[in-house]
C-alpha cells in the first residue's frame, strides 16, 4: 500500500507519514493501518470512509465534503491500474455537480494543454481567434463544434488568465 500510495497516486511521504501518525494514534488496535484499512486518495491526501464520512489523515482528521468530493474524483478518467489518465476540469466556478464535460486536459494530446474534448484543438487557440475578433459563427464553422463547446473553450481560458 506505501508503494501504491507514493509510485501509483504520488502522495508526498510527509503526507503518509502523517497518515500513518493519524491512523496509529486514532485506530491503536489495527497493527497494519495502511493494509488493513480500506483507505482512498484522491492523489494529494489520503481518507478514509468512516461512519458514513469521509475523513482526510494526512491532514490530522479534517473532514471532507463528500458531495465536492465525489464530484472532483468523477472528473478523473483512470486506467486498469488506477492511474488518472485525463482530467475534465470544471470550466465554471461555484455548483460543480452538473458542469460539462467539454474540455479535457490529457497528457498525450496537445502535450497536455486543455483542449476540447474528442480534439487536439487547445482552448487557447479558440480563445486567441476570438479575442483577435473572429465571430463564434465562424469557429464554431472552422471547428466543426457546437457554439457551447467554443463558448466553454473561451470561458476556461478567460478563467485562466484571471487566475495568473
Amino acid at each position: 500500500m506505501l508503494s501504491a500510495l507514493r509510485r501509483v497516486h504520488a502522495v508526498s511521504l510527509p503526507k503518509i507519514r502523517r497518515s500513518i501518525e493519524y491512523l496509529a494514534e486514532h485506530y491503536p488496535a489495527v497493527k497494519h493501518p495502511l493494509a488493513d484499512l480500506d483507505l482512498l486518495t484522491d492523489g494529494l491526501d489520503v481518507w478514509l470512509e468512516e461512519l458514513d464520512k469521509l475523513v482526510a489523515v494526512s491532514q490530522h482528521g479534517q473532514l471532507g465534503i463528500r458531495d465536492a468530493l465525489e464530484a472532483h474524483l468523477r472528473r478523473v478518467e483512470r486506467g486498469p491500474r488506477g492511474e488518472a489518465l485525463r482530467l475534465y476540469p470544471f470550466p465554471h466556478t461555484g455548483d460543480v455537480t452538473n458542469q460539462p464535460r467539454s474540455i479535457v486536459v490529457d497528457p498525450e494530446v496537445a502535450f497536455g494543454r486543455p483542449t476540447l474534448v474528442g480534439t487536439a484543438i487547445p482552448t487557447r487557440v479558440i480563445a486567441g481567434r476570438f479575442d483577435a475578433g473572429e465571430s463564434l459563427e465562424s469557429l464554431v464553422e472552422d471547428f466543426g463544434r457546437s457554439p457551447a463547446d467554443i463558448l466553454e473553450a473561451i470561458r476556461w481560458e478567460r478563467r485562466e488568465r484571471r487566475a495568473a
